[in-house]
């Protein structure tokens, strides 16, 4: 079992990604605006690939879940545990109560989550695109304002060079 694969009973939910990874993946360092252009795409590419590998395992374990609750309710209604015929409400109970249909239950809620967990990757990458647009936007204005103050530091030196040759004459 990897650090990244969850047990739920006898079953086994792939998380597909630690939670430190993806905070760091998702997280953003201004200092370094040209990395973060360069690794957006394959990022989102990445977390893209992984958000439909947890759609299919979510997927997977709702029909091993369907599967499971038919054989049980199967069983129940074919051997049931008393000589007295069953309702479909009793056997519906006792089905809901089978600890392999719990189980079940509990390993497809989980791959739901990691499914959840991934759009929301996915989403914040999405915002995380958004910030570097304006991050490189905000820089590119700065770097305007730092060429117009030495412009004009360079024409006050100039114009100053040039009235002083004017009082010289």
């Amino acid at each position: 079992m990897s650090d990244t694969t969850i047990k739920v009973g006898p079953y086994e939910v792939e998380q597909f990604v630690s939670d430190d990874d993806l905070v760091t993946d998702t997280n953003l360092n201004d200092t370094d605006l040209n990395d973060a252009f360069l690794n957006q795409s394959g990022l989102v590419a990445y977390y893209s690939t992984l958000l439909a590998k947890a759609a299919y395992q979510s997927g997977e374990f709702k029909l091993k879940r369907d599967v499971q609750i038919a054989r049980v309710s199967k069983q129940y209604r074919e051997n049931p545990p008393s000589d007295k015929k069953l309702t479909e409400s009793a056997i519906a109970e006792l089905v809901e109560d089978d600890k392999r249909v719990q189980s079940i239950k509990a390993a497809y809620l989980r791959a739901c989550e990691v499914e959840a967990v991934m759009k929301g990757a996915v989403e914040s990458l999405r915002h995380r695109k958004d910030m570097i647009v304006q991050l490189g936007a905000a820089s590119r204005e700065e770097a305007k304002g730092a060429v117009r103050m030495k412009m004009t530091s360079e024409t006050s030196d100039r114009s100053s060079a040039l009235k002083s040759r004017l009082k010289a004459k």
